[in-house]
């Protein structure tokens, strides 16, 4: 097969790829540094990662529901949790030990990429360039500092398949042992990680199959298994026996057959909408499958894979464009690998190199926004209002950054999956029962506090606002936040 490659595209071409590629690096690299000092990826969820890896230092891993240190749940995987925790027995901050280890992770899936593009014959200049294309998407850029596990996952998941390729090659069934282990680990850690990385293993075993060598794909899936297994395992034991349990009660995350009907309509509002970058390439990756017609290529299951797992994970509530890296990394795998000098791969390298473009323009629009937001000052602005406070308490806090910089344990992990779980017999309970005696230091919440004229029985926070209200009053507002001290 002929690839795209220096030696087949003319100068102007290759140099205009170069120049493409360094502007998304640049224009990337700026926004880390203004977001590191911002904060300005770090949402809710990344302080909910915070918090899991808080606990897990301190040898909580996995708090229970609810327990006297607050309310717990979620379905998030551990390995992420324990190596920033790992980093925090080693002296780091919070924060600061988030922010590495997305730039860690980066480094690994970055690397991963451009490998496994090697090994399938890529031509190094062209690997590089399209490696770097992979910093162009919202959900890339943003992960790298939002501390997240999905760059991680997708990370192990590009070793997993690297350490896979050998196992075609004509060698004694001994040998291939090595690869089918080392395979099985990263996949199994993968998804350890993030719970719905599944793409490589399945991409792999599909493409054993339909290459006729039906034992190597059954001892991959069974070593695979067996990782797996013992994974839950050390969980379940490293939880004190909550791991499961927890994961049972939060995996559905409230949703139902309705949500799931209406995951292909909020796949493509993402791709439309909140990452162009990934929708642009998926577009283009879609166009060269359907023009090269490779359809049993390892790019080509990959991208198949992701494409129906991400729009199966949109049907569950919850669910954000962070889950769209997976089929970014596909679609520019199936570029790289199948892209043939030509009219068509020269139309299709032009539509992704005006994606890249409008990338770096977004990263300056990026840029200006954090720092008008400046959500570091603002969280900070809101714990010099707390500490106006009159009580000693622990803060209740929408957001568990606050707590965390105010060198507490957040007394609540995940709001989200507070409401999921929030029907249980008696499970409002303790918080209730905090608010009316005026437990807490504060009540830092982030909603529209005319927005909920009557409880409603599906969310807690109408009854818990209302209930704030006749115990606490509000004593500042910091962008969205609004600060409620005891009365």
């Amino acid at each position: 097969m002929k690839t795209l490659g220096p030696s087949n595209l003319s100068r102007p071409m290759l140099a205009v790829l170069y120049v493409t590629a360094t502007a998304v690096l640049i224009a990337c690299f700026a926004r880390q540094i203004v977001s590191w000092r911002t904060w300005g990826d770090l949402e809710n969820e990344g302080g909910m990662w915070v918090t899991l890896a808080v606990d897990a230092r301190d040898g909580i891993l996995y708090r229970p529901l609810v327990s006297d240190i607050g309310y717990g749940g979620t379905r998030y995987g551990p390995v992420h949790i324990e190596l920033q925790a790992a980093l925090m027995k080693a002296g780091i901050a919070p924060i600061t030990s988030g922010f590495l280890l997305g730039i860690i992770t980066a480094g690994l899936t970055l690397t991963g990429i451009y490998t496994l593009m090697r090994r399938l014959k890529t031509p190094a200049p062209f690997a590089l360039v399209m490696t770097c294309f992979f910093l162009a998407a919202f959900c890339v850029r943003s992960g790298i500092l939002s501390i997240k596990s999905d760059l991680l996952a997708a990370g192990l998941d590009m070793w997993g398949l690297i350490a896979a390729l050998p196992l075609l090659e004509k060698d004694s069934q001994t040998k291939k042992w090595p690869a089918i282990i080392i395979a099985a680990i990263c996949f199994a850690l993968a998804a350890a990680s993030k719970v719905t990385s599944l793409f490589g293993i399945c991409t792999v075993v599909t493409w054993l199959l339909l290459r006729k060598e039906n034992k190597i794909a059954l001892r991959l899936v069974a070593t695979y298994v067996m990782v797996g297994i013992i994974l839950v395992l050390l969980v379940q034991w490293a939880s004190q026996g909550r791991g499961i349990g927890i994961f049972l009660s939060t995996a559905s995350a409230g949703g139902g057959l309705r949500r799931i009907t209406e995951g292909p309509s909020f796949f493509f509002q993402q791709l439309s909408s909140r990452d162009k970058a990934v929708g642009g390439f998926w577009v283009a990756a879609l166009l060269m499958i359907l023009a090269r017609r490779n359809w049993t290529s390892l790019p080509t299951l990959l991208f198949a894979y992701s494409t129906l797992g991400t729009i199966a994970i949109f049907g569950s509530p919850g669910t954000d464009m962070n889950h769209l890296m997976d089929l970014h990394l596909a679609s520019l795998l199936v570029l790289a690998v199948e892209c043939q000098f030509g009219w068509f791969a020269r139309a299709v390298v032009f539509l992704a190199m005006l994606v890249v473009l409008h990338a770096s323009h977004s990263c300056i629009n990026d840029i200006r926004d954090m720092r008008r937001l400046n959500t570091r000052a603002n969280l900070y602005a809101c714990l010099a209002d707390v500490e106006k406070s009159s009580s000693n308490g622990p803060i209740l806090a929408e957001d568990p950054v606050l707590p965390i910089i105010a060198g507490q344990r957040p007394y609540l992990l995940d709001y989200f999956m507070l409401q999921v779980n929030w029907r249980r017999p008696h499970f409002g309970d303790e918080i209730r029962n905090d608010l009316s005696q005026q437990r807490f230091k504060a009540v830092v919440v982030d909603v529209d506090l005319g927005f909920y004229p009557t409880p409603s029985p599906a969310d807690p926070w109408p009854g818990l606002l209302t209930l704030t209200q006749t115990r606490y009053e509000l004593k500042a507002t910091e962008a969205r936040n609004h600060v409620f001290l005891p009365k």
